[in-house]
């Protein structure tokens, strides 16, 4: 009895880390390379330290951010933000974008403005050619809800399907555990009982029907659309 209850607590240890982190982290990545690009490269500068372009920030944006600079220095790639004389405290999203049109990397930064007129210096993956911004709070006013990628339809549907894999084989070998822990000299024939299994493949379909529902719902809730911009510029 002792084994199968090991067992029992392996399986719901890996039923959580299948749901929560494998799944999710595979399947449910935005594909970052369809985001549009907001931000347009105004002037570029060469200095012996390295190359440097500013930017200019959409409309909305620039009421906060008036300008940001992405620098080349020592084979690393920098982003340095102007903003707002008064401003404070800074809430934003970062994508950073590479040569061929694709997000490589998508952060947020929170920062109290300690410099004024300018935030701390960020470093951005190597392969960076440009970047945009978001801000979703300045001075405790929220702005918006940052950049927010999709999974592909072909990833949800791996997701989906495997996650209701899961829950089916989770459920079989659960039964196989609780069956041996307490079910006495009468394991065996609970476990040749055709009825047994009936309930528990219906109680495995839905609880993988609950954990697909939620799923989309917290996909719905969290994608999120971003406005066209003209891209220009790049390091």
């Amino acid at each position: 009895m002792a084994v199968w209850s090991v067992v029992l607590a392996v399986l719901a240890a890996a039923f959580i880390l299948i749901h929560v982190l494998v799944l999710p982290g595979v399947f449910l990545r935005a594909e970052r390379g369809r985001l549009p690009v907001t931000g347009r490269g105004v002037k570029s500068v060469e200095s012996e330290s390295g190359l440097s372009i500013v930017y200019e920030p959409d409309p909305e944006t620039a009421k906060y951010i008036k300008q940001y600079s992405l620098s080349e220095r020592g084979g690393k790639k920098f982003l340095l933000c102007k903003v707002d004389e008064k401003l404070k405290y800074i809430n934003f999203d970062v994508a950073a974008f590479n040569g061929d049109g694709n997000a490589v990397k998508i952060f947020n930064v929170k920062e109290i403005i300690k410099r004024q007129g300018f935030t701390e210096v960020c470093e951005l993956p190597e392969e960076t050619a440009y970047a945009t911004l978001t801000v979703i709070e300045a001075d405790g006013r929220k702005k918006g809800a940052g950049l927010r990628g999709e999974p592909g339809a072909k990833n949800l549907a791996w997701y989906l399907s495997l996650s209701a894999v899961a829950d089916i084989i989770c459920a079989v070998f659960a039964k196989i555990c609780i069956t041996n822990i307490f079910g006495g000299i009468y394991s065996e024939s609970f476990l040749l009982s055709g009825m047994d299994w009936l309930y528990t493949m219906l109680a495995a379909l839905g609880v993988a029907a609950v954990n697909v529902l939620a799923a989309v719902v917290c996909i719905m809730w969290k994608s999120g659309k971003l406005k066209g911009g003209k891209r220009n510029g790049r390091l």
